[in-house]
């Protein structure tokens, strides 16, 4: 089950951070091949969540606000030598939205599968 929210979690973060990378302005400057690649690195992070098998909600919120403040300083860590003018807060925003987006869609695949 693992590797199904993992790509679940790809279909649904990346576009949502090139959508947005894009509106930043930084999607141009940053280049398409970066970009995508860096969005998919910092998808990284979901197996490791999944394999901690957080039931609980104020675990699991609290596990999914570390991942998503991790996943925003490493995609403003990776893309800033080629946006200077990067802020960390807009890639922590960036990154706040894309994984509150997969976690409700993983939360109505999972509803529907009960």
């Amino acid at each position: 089950m693992t590797w199904v929210t993992y790509w679940l979690t790809c279909a649904v973060e990346i576009p949502v951070s090139l959508l947005l990378l894009r509106r930043l302005g930084w999607l141009p400057r940053a280049g398409w091949g970066k970009a995508l690649f860096v969005t998919w690195a910092v998808n990284l992070t979901q197996p490791v969540l999944s394999a901690l098998h957080l039931h609980d909600w104020p675990s699991l919120l609290s596990a999914e606000l570390i991942v998503a403040l991790s996943e925003g300083l490493v995609l403003w860590w990776a893309l800033r030598p080629r946006v200077p003018e990067a802020k960390a807060s807009d890639a922590l925003a960036c990154a706040v939205i894309a994984n509150t987006t997969s976690f409700l869609a993983g939360a109505a695949v999972l509803s529907f599968l009960r």
